[in-house]
């Protein structure tokens, strides 16, 4: 369980403790309607992590140095320290942007569901499993970019490039002794991993109250030592937004899509391609209360349940409506 903390005012250095326990079990219900609750994990494992973070904001004329430094400690594996480096150069011709730069070192430890997790869809021919030998992730990051503005419009690119060591990813293991027919899936560590990429994003005002915004990510992402795509992780995200607002009335359109990818590191299925549309509406009555109305997955499509690759958060159509009330 990693989060990025909150970007602290200049000089400020934050603190943050974590404590982390699981527990899991999974109910099921025979034909004549007994349901039977099992705990899958003898013990419910716990993990304590502390993190230190702070950064300063140095301003050089139009050049911003933005120096930073985490220190975290985990029960489980110990200190590490991870630095890093922003820059930012705002400008005003050929027009108004700026140009960012930045180098940092990452760390992330093995969350307890990737270490102790047990998911028992045997019944459907698989099986997810942690594995409590992982090593933490290591990684040095670099990325590159500009952003330009416009009276009408904002555009921004930013490459980037990652080599991460120990990176977790979601393996098939053939051999695991819960009996033939069973495919079982197990998280392990890659040795050395790349990723990187460039993303695109893009917003424009097409007229008094409609906002045209979009976003595409292309990724590569190897094992350095096969050259084999890593896991979960598609070439193509796209997601696009076309947004309306006249007074208190509020609607917006959402698109999103993502590629497919390897299912598993080195192993013959992959995850389909997926598309969804969504949409939202919000009326404000007052100063106070809004009404609100939408659709997930507008066209209502479906993953496959009976394939185990197919990790799609495409369940079916959901609408829902309510009412929000402030104090």
């Amino acid at each position: 369980m990693e989060r990025t903390p909150e970007r602290p005012p200049a000089g400020d250095p934050r603190r943050r403790r974590e404590h982390e326990r699981m527990r899991q079990q999974h109910a099921q219900t025979n034909r004549n309607g007994e349901t039977t609750v099992t705990r899958e994990l003898a013990t419910a494992p716990e993990r304590e992590h502390v993190e230190l973070y702070a950064q300063n904001e140095i301003a050089l004329g139009q050049v911003e140095l933005v120096p930073g430094a985490r220190l975290s400690y985990d029960d489980d594996f110990g200190s590490h320290f991870a630095p890093s480096l922003n820059l930012r150069y705002g400008f005003q011709w050929p027009m108004a942007g700026h140009f960012h730069a930045g180098v940092g070192r990452g760390y992330r430890v093995p969350n307890l569901k990737e270490r102790y997790f047990h998911f028992d869809h045997s019944r459907l021919g698989y099986i997810v499993v942690g594995n409590p030998a992982l090593k933490p992730e290591e990684s040095t990051s670099t990325q590159l970019g500009v952003e330009l503005q416009g009276q009408h419009y904002q555009l921004d690119i930013n490459l980037f490039h990652n080599e991460l060591r120990n990176f977790i990813v979601e393996e098939t293991q053939a051999e695991h002794g819960f009996g033939q027919g069973i495919t079982v899936h197990q998280y392990q560590n890659v040795e050395r991993a790349r990723t990187r990429g460039v993303e695109l994003g893009a917003t424009f005002d097409l007229a008094a109250g409609v906002l045209l915004s979009g976003g595409y990510t292309y990724l590569e992402a190897v094992d350095r030592a096969t050259g084999q795509r890593l896991p979960q992780r598609p070439r193509h995200q796209l997601k696009t937004e076309l947004a309306y607002q006249w007074r208190a009335t509020q609607a917006a359109l959402e698109f999103i899509a993502e590629g497919s990818a390897p299912a598993e590191l080195g192993g013959p299925g992959e995850t389909p391609a997926w598309q969804r549309w969504n949409l939202r509406f919000n009326q404000a009555v007052g100063e106070r209360l809004t009404l609100y109305f939408g659709v997930d997955n507008l066209l209502d499509e479906h993953r496959d349940v009976t394939d185990p690759h197919d990790t799609s958060p495409l369940s079916g159509r959901l609408i829902y409506s309510g009412l929000r009330l402030r104090g």
